[in-house]
């Protein structure tokens, strides 16, 4: 009767300190240290390394990354009851990073659109590619174009971009040419604008990138893309490593270059 009163909490804590406690080849946990306060996931962690250790066999279930990589040395991933990914856990956790970022569609063109009077500019494509490198890596180097098409001359104009993670949910950095007292000019016609970002801290991942063409004087918007259609994707490669898994799992974004001193 006192069982049926526990709450889920409390039924998982009992759960696992009778399997804890009894003498098995295999110890199946499914989401134990889901619930439960902090001195009681660092109690259940300690049997389990415990166990381990003693030559025992353990299927850990969870989504909880850390825990994860702190105990598994060999990880899968299912998806959708599909096993994806069997191997090392900084590979599976880069899979499963991957899978749960949210998805945008990959735009290397804006909606086809002739300018007007009204909006004598408009932009039909941003691209990034990689700079004297086959892939967009960490520390490297990328070049920006913007793809346009003007109604007539305007002069006296400036263009930017701003980087974003991939779910549009975090602006990292943002660059305006005019800001480095760099004004365009733009001619009637087909053209493009163009800019080389250097040494990118960026760890790996996906991210978006939102650009626009703006009155050099004012400020104001004359053309932008990323906002009312699909910002454009860029992937930085990476080593899986331990390193870059933790950075997937605490969800950073930079890589900061750390020279540790004896």
């Amino acid at each position: 009767m006192p069982v049926q009163s526990y709450s889920e909490g409390m039924k998982a804590r009992l759960g696992f300190s009778v399997a804890a406690h009894l003498n098995v080849e295999v110890m199946l946990v499914d989401e134990v240290l889901a619930v439960g306060d902090l001195g009681f996931q660092r109690k259940c962690l300690n049997r389990i390394s415990g166990y381990v250790a003693q030559g025992g066999i353990l299927v850990f279930v969870s989504h909880n990354m850390h825990l994860i990589q702190s105990i598994c040395q060999r990880s899968l991933v299912l998806d959708r009851g599909e096993v994806v990914f069997d191997g090392p856990t900084a590979g599976a956790i880069d899979r499963y990073a991957r899978l749960n970022e949210t998805s945008t569609m990959n735009a290397s063109a804006a909606t086809s659109n002739d300018p007007t009077e009204a909006n004598p500019v408009v932009i039909d494509a941003l691209s990034v590619e990689a700079v004297d490198s086959a892939e967009i890596c960490a520390g490297g180097s990328i070049r920006l174009t913007l793809a346009y098409r003007a109604l007539r001359d305007l002069e006296a104009v400036t263009w930017g971009f701003s980087l974003w993670t991939r779910d549009l949910g975090v602006r990292i950095a943002t660059s305006v040419a005019k800001y480095d007292g760099k004004n365009q000019q733009l001619r009637c016609g087909n053209g493009v604008l163009s800019c080389i970002v250097r040494n990118l801290p960026l760890v790996p991942r996906t991210y978006c990138v939102k650009s626009g063409i703006y009155d050099g004087v004012t400020g104001w918007p004359i053309a932008r893309f990323g906002w009312e259609n699909p910002a454009a994707e860029f992937e930085i490669k990476g080593a899986t490593t331990e390193a870059n898994s933790r950075h997937r799992i605490d969800n950073d974004i930079i890589d900061l270059d750390v020279r540790w001193l004896s």
